[in-house]
């Protein structure tokens, strides 16, 4: 059974990137800026962008959460600080909401609630 700590690296932070990036480039990013952003190379955030990378579906509160505070911000005011922000409040949402438990029983990572998360 894996640890949180890798279902999260594995699986929650390529969705959350993915989704940002997404937005990101909606809002006229380049991908070099998304990626300093990110701490990710251009090549990384464009396989992003074309879904080579995607880890797990996001919940549609995650999704209307990041949309909202990217679509709120100005973009001048969008930088590394506000996006290690919207990563760390997405991955808390997940956890805190048990959408990671949903998605490892879904995956066949854990045969029963294992509440690694929760302790």
């Amino acid at each position: 059974m894996p640890h949180i700590y890798e279902i999260i690296t594995w699986y929650a932070l390529p969705a959350i990137r993915k989704e940002i990036s997404s937005l990101l480039k909606r809002k006229k990013f380049k991908v070099t800026e998304i990626g300093k952003m990110l701490e990710l190379t251009p090549a990384a955030v464009s396989q992003y962008l074309h879904s080579k990378r995607k880890g797990m579906e996001l919940p549609e509160e995650v999704k209307k959460f990041l949309l909202e505070e990217i679509k709120n911000r100005k973009r001048k005011d969008i930088d590394k600080e506000f996006i290690d922000h919207l990563i760390n409040e997405s991955i808390k949402m997940l956890i805190e909401k048990r959408y990671l438990c949903s998605f490892c029983k879904k995956e066949g990572l854990i045969e029963f609630d294992c509440n690694k998360c929760y302790r």
